[in-house]
């Protein structure tokens, strides 16, 4: 961990002296120290950047604060706790202030002239331009719709939809490039086509010379490098610059931070003879309702990556994560089926940080790489976990079987009067007298439990599903332990961090002859809430050719 941090120190670095060379958008770190008086501190004149405040009181730290313009607003509880304590606040800042005000017209221009058939007033603009653009050389085009839906088990909903596609020429060199859309529902795009348009991208682009910020929706694609391999769709900003060094040297650098949209997977599909589909595709937990990411996929058949579409290979349906393969590829009993693709995953706030430094001479060139993909330990999702989640998580260490916890719970008096419960009496269990074997029942008065059941695969669960009972809802029924599918439990999901650092080196030796060697090092940890098991979280790998 200690490599990487200096590796990281180092990249993190070559950005800063970057875009330093180039027209800064930001200030460098700045440093205060306050003494808590007022919940509203005031830091700087300039508009702060967001996320990059952290507060330090002591050995806490309390980076989650609420930003307005030039201020932060500190929790009242807090507020209350550290009262008269002296704090320490570590942000950046945009160089300008954002609500400053801009004047297109100067009123102090206006004169009074007297004429011999009127009277008004003259303006006459000075010769300083003080425009915030200067150049008329934007092609903008979209549309704005308004309207309303009506049923008749809802009330009036007004809707609203805002698109606008943006390309030209700012002046002194800047040039934009921008999509902008606000939509109520966000639209993906079906996978029956070779050629995908996303409806729900939304990003713009600021670029002088070989210097570009892209903020928004953007891709990552991998760099040059024979470990480090990744394509991803994110969130967040995304800075570029090359500029030369000598006469023939050229260093290129690539930083970006954002936030996750989705998490990598790899399935092999249990393909049967003559089945062409749909199959559906999971989880990395098996999860079975997933939505994978448009245009993320690559499907490998007997080796060979197929093409998407009606005319090709296969289609999918990324809403309902199924595939289908053409009659051109026509699934026999040894198919071998293997899909690599992103999904949407609302367990965690997943955060990634990559940069990318490239040395460029005329025979040779140097690349350093850096990637970082996290699982936050305390902003959850849609996941929330209590004490005990947290205690199971700190004691399982990298075994993910130990990840679970029981879901049965007695019900409350109201509970059982709501239509759609499925609600279980109990028993002993003769083998494991600690053990309640659920049994499903329609009387209130014997109705003691109400469960979750996770399907953990043949033969590792105690219960199947109830056939004959027909509610609206499943019901479970005891088939004999490891006679069944399904367990009272839920499976706990751990938050995740991955890690790699690459460096490699090309030279040519002759007109057909290249020589390329790569280190690499990776730091994976499938379950950052536990320090067990972690000696064997990182791994080195060479590559000579």
């Amino acid at each position: 961990m200690r490599v990487i941090f200096h590796f990281l120190v180092w990249v993190v670095s070559i950005n800063i002296l970057v875009v330093q060379g180039q027209k800064s958008i930001h200030t460098p770190l700045k440093v205060k120290s306050f003494i808590v008086a007022d919940c509203t501190i005031k830091l700087d004149e300039n508009t702060l950047m967001p996320n990059s405040v952290v507060i330090i009181h002591g050995q806490d730290t309390l980076s989650n604060v609420v930003i307005t313009n030039q201020s932060i607003i500190l929790p009242d509880q807090l507020c209350t706790k550290w009262n008269a304590d002296t704090i320490v606040i570590k942000y950046r800042t945009f160089g300008f202030n954002i609500e400053k005000t801009y004047l297109t017209i100067d009123s102090s221009l206006l004169t009074f002239k007297e004429k011999a058939y009127t009277t008004g007033y003259e303006y006459r603009p000075s010769d300083n331009k003080n425009a915030i653009i200067e150049s008329k050389g934007l092609d903008y085009r979209g549309s704005f719709s308004r309207g309303f839906s009506v049923g008749n088990s809802q009330s009036l909903v007004p809707n609203s939809n805002f698109d606008m596609q943006l390309i030209g020429d700012l002046g002194n060199g800047l040039k934009v490039v921008a999509a902008i859309s606000d939509e109520n529902l966000p639209i993906q795009a079906q996978g029956n086509t070779q050629q995908l348009q996303e409806f729900d991208k939304v990003f713009i682009q600021v670029s002088k010379g070989k210097s570009s910020v892209t903020a928004g929706d953007y891709e990552l694609r991998r760099p040059n490098s024979y470990f480090m391999n990744y394509f991803k769709k994110l969130k967040g900003i995304s800075l570029s610059s090359a500029f030369q060094v000598g006469k023939q040297t050229e260093v290129s650098s690539k930083g970006s931070f954002a936030i996750s949209r989705g998490k990598f997977s790899r399935q092999t599909l249990p393909t049967k003879e003559g089945n062409q589909g749909p199959y559906r595709l999971q989880g990395n937990n098996g999860e079975r309702f997933i939505i994978v990411l448009a245009g993320t996929e690559k499907v490998y058949f007997n080796g060979n990556l197929l093409k998407r579409g009606f005319d090709y290979d296969y289609v999918i349906d990324y809403n309902r994560a199924e595939i289908t393969f053409s009659p051109t590829r026509v699934i026999a009993r040894d198919s071998r089926v293997i899909i690599e693709f992103e999904y949407t995953d609302v367990s965690y706030l997943r955060s990634l940080y990559a940069a990318e430094t490239e040395f460029k001479g005329a025979r040779w060139n140097v690349n350093l790489n850096f990637y970082s993909e996290q699982d936050s330990k305390n902003a959850t999702g849609d996941l929330q976990l209590d004490s005990t989640d947290i205690r199971i998580l700190e004691n399982s260490g990298d075994d993910l079987s130990q990840t679970v916890r029981k879901s049965i719970r007695m019900v409350t008096e109201d509970e059982k009067k709501e239509a759609n419960r499925i609600l279980y009496s109990g028993k002993a269990d003769p083998l494991d007298p600690s053990n309640i074997i659920l049994v499903f029942t329609e009387n209130l008065d014997s109705s003691v439990y109400t469960a979750v059941f996770t399907d953990l695969g043949a033969n590792k669960g105690d219960y199947i599903i109830d056939q004959t009972k027909s509610k609206n809802g499943r019901v479970y029924v005891y088939a004999g332990k490891n006679l069944g599918s399904y367990q009272p439990v839920i499976q706990l999901i751990p938050p995740e961090q991955k890690q790699m650092i690459t460096v490699n080196g090309s030279y040519k030796i002759g007109k057909q002859t290249n020589a390329f060697a790569e280190l690499g090092m990776s730091n994976v940890d499938i379950n950052r809430r536990s320090v067990l098991g972690n000696e064997d979280n990182t791994g080195l790998a060479s590559h000579f050719h």
